[in-house]
C-alpha cells in the first residue's frame, strides 16, 4: 500500500549499502512535506534524511498520519512496535537479497522506517511518500506480524477478503510454500519506492502496461475492462459470493495478472510482478491457487507463475531493473 497510488544481510552487508558518516549534531533538519494531499506535513526527526544513517539508525516511531491510515484501513489497537535483536537481523537479512536497485534507492531515499502491532488483515505496509528540500524520499511501515508469517499463510489473509461465504461451501486456499512473507512485502513496497523515485512508471508504462493499461492509475485496457477480476472489492467493488471464486481465477488465467490484488491499480500491477518475479526466477518460489469443495476436493486450480501471459512480462521486469541500475550506479 502507498500513500497516495501515486498509493520481503547480515549487518556487514546492510551497514555497506546503508550506513554512512553521522551527520553533525548541529546539521540542519530538512523540512519534509507528504506529498499525498490529504496528509498533513511532516516534520523529520533529528538529523538528516537520505543516506548519511544507517539502517537501524533510519528507525522511527510511526507518525501520527501514518498511524490514522492504518485505523481508516480497519486495524484496531494500532501502536508502534519495539523491535527485538531477531526481528532486526530477519530485516537486514531481507534487505541483503533484495536487487541492487532496490537497496540503492535504500540508501538514497529512506527517510524512517517504521513498524506497528496490529491484527493481520488491516494494514500490512504503507509506503509514504514524501519531498525533503525538493528530494523525494519516503516513509516505510510495516506491520510487526510479517516477522512470523510464511508467503502462505499472508497470501490467504489477504485473499480472503474477496470473498462472502455462501451456499457452496467452496474455500479458497493459495500456497507458496514456506517462504517469508517479509520478503514478498519488502519486494512489493520497494517497488513503489523505486516508482516514486524515477518515475519506473511514467517511463515504462510501454513496456509492463502495453495492451494492458491505457493509463498508469486505474484505465485497463479493452481486453481486460469487463473481466470479472475487474469487479472486486480492491477495484470499488463489492465481495464476491464465494461460489464464484471459480470464474474469478478462471478469468484470471486469461490476464497477464500475476494475482487479483495486481488489478487494483498500475502501480499495484506494477510492484505485484516485479515482486513474483524475483521470487520465482531468483528463489523458485511457485504459487497455486485453489478452490476446493466442503469436501477439501479441488474443483479449480490455477498456478499463475506458469502462466505464458504472466511470464510474458517477466523479461521487461529484469531489463527494467538492468537498466535502471546501470543509470544509478
Amino acid at each position: 500500500m502507498v500513500i497516495p497510488h501515486f498509493r520481503q544481510v547480515n549487518l556487514g552487508v546492510a551497514g555497506a549499502l546503508l550506513a554512512m558518516s553521522a551527520a553533525p549534531a548541529n546539521a540542519r533538519r530538512p523540512v519534509c512535506v507528504a506529498v499525498a494531499p490529504e496528509l498533513p506535513a511532516i516534520l523529520s526527526h533529528p538529523g538528516t534524511a537520505g543516506p548519511a544513517l544507517a539502517l537501524r539508525a533510519r528507525a522511527a516511531p510511526p507518525s501520527e498520519s501514518v498511524l490514522r491510515m492504518y485505523r481508516a484501513s480497519g486495524a484496531k489497537n494500532v501502536v508502534p512496535h519495539r523491535m527485538t535483536e531477531a526481528e532486526w537481523k530477519a530485516i537486514e537479512e531481507a534487505v541483503g537479497r533484495l536487487p541492487p536497485l532496490y537497496r540503492q534507492v535504500l540508501q538514497n531515499h529512506l527517510r524512517h522506517l517504521s513498524f506497528v502491532d496490529t491484527p493481520p488483515g488491516a494494514g500490512n505496509a504503507l509506503t509514504s511518500r514524501l519531498l525533503c528540500d525538493g528530494r523525494p524520499m519516503f516513509d516505510l511501515t510495516l506491520r510487526s506480524g510479517l516477522f512470523n508469517e510464511t508467503l502462505t499463510e499472508f497470501l490467504n489473509g489477504k485473499e480472503g477478503s474477496l470473498f462472502v461465504a455462501d451456499a457452496s461451501g467452496y474455500q479458497v486456499h493459495l500456497e507458496a510454500g514456506s517462504s517469508r512473507a517479509l520478503a514478498f512485502i519488502l519486494l512489493h513496497e520497494l517497488t513503489h519506492a523505486v516508482d516514486m523515485a524515477l518515475g519506473v512508471l511514467d517511463e515504462d508504462q510501454g513496456t509492463l502496461g502495453a495492451g494492458v493499461w491505457t493509463d498508469k492509475n486505474r484505465g485497463l485496457a479493452g481486453p481486460y475492462a469487463g473481466s470479472l477480476v475487474t469487479r472486486t472489492i480492491w477495484r470499488g467493488g463489492s465481495k464476491i459470493p464465494i461460489g464464484q471464486a471459480p470464474a474469478l481465477y478462471g478469468a484470471l488465467s486469461k490476464t497477464p495478472f500475476p494475482t487479483v490484488y495486481a488489478t487494483a491499480y498500475g502501480s499495484e500491477d506494477l510492484a505485484e510482478t516485479v515482486a513474483w518475479e524475483q521470487l520465482s526466477e531468483r528463489f523458485g518460489v511457485t504459487l497455486r491457487i485453489e478452490v476446493r469443495d466442503h469436501q477439501g476436493a479441488t474443483v479449480f486450480a490455477y498456478e499463475p507463475l506458469k502462466s505464458p501471459l504472466v511470464r510474458a512480462r517477466f523479461p521487461a521486469v529484469e531489463r527494467l531493473l538492468l537498466r535502471r541500475e546501470a543509470q544509478n550506479e
